[in-house]
């Protein structure tokens, strides 16, 4: 992780400013970077690798810093054993662990419910992988960018902020769409949804899997 970090912030204070002219078409003009990368236009922005790991990192370093004064409440109706909170830590934590690398998982998973709405195209994969990691790092931004509300008392600002960026989010899948695979504003409406509730399906079963995973796992030791 420190490595990772020093590699992203080596690139925000490059002095060619590269880091600025990506980030610029990443968030004011959705597709459009991937458009850029797809007509070979790559030398001037930063990879899309580069740029998922960037934003992706960034947002999991500030929520681990970011104070949170709301734990989640405790059900002090049905008071848990040393065992059961012992469990839930260790559940807990591996979890926080895990979750960057389970998403990570899933950007090529993204790719591919992109590559099946658009199977008439006839497109490359990678074209979709392009605009998955262009699409994650976008959302991280948005998502990093929110993450200091976490330390106020009040959660409904972080929730409020939390709910915007979902709504941005599919309104930035709608907008990425148009730009770079086209279509009627129907299908475009129709395709970003049934890769929004695909990938949703998908991200829930992961996520479910791994915790009972976890769970069974810290029971047995």
């Amino acid at each position: 992780w420190h490595d990772l970090l020093h590699d992203s912030i080596h690139e925000f204070l490059h002095l060619d400013g590269k880091i600025f002219r990506t980030a610029r078409k990443l968030f004011l003009q959705p597709g459009e970077l991937t458009a850029e990368f797809l007509r070979g236009r790559r030398a001037r922005y930063i990879g899309a690798l580069r740029l998922y790991l960037t934003f992706s990192v960034l947002f999991f370093v500030l929520t681990a810093l970011v104070p949170n004064p709301n734990p989640e409440a405790e059900d002090h109706n049905a008071p848990a054993t040393a065992h059961e909170l012992a469990t839930d830590r260790v559940v807990t934590e591996t979890f926080a662990k895990l979750l960057p690398k389970l998403v990570f998982i899933l950007v090529p998973v993204f790719a591919l419910l992109l590559k099946l709405a658009h199977r008439r195209q006839r497109r490359n994969y990678p074209q979709f992988l392009y605009f998955s990691l262009h699409f994650h790092a976008a959302v991280f931004g948005f998502l990093a960018l929110i993450t200091p509300l976490q330390a106020l008392r009040s959660e409904a600002w972080l929730q409020a902020a939390q709910l915007c960026v979902l709504a941005s989010a599919f309104g930035y899948l709608v907008a990425g769409i148009k730009r770079v695979f086209g279509g009627s504003a129907r299908m475009i409406i129709v395709r970003a949804l049934a890769v929004t509730l695909g990938y949703l399906v998908v991200l829930t079963t992961t996520t479910a899997s791994v915790i009972f995973a976890l769970l069974r796992w810290a029971n047995t030791h």
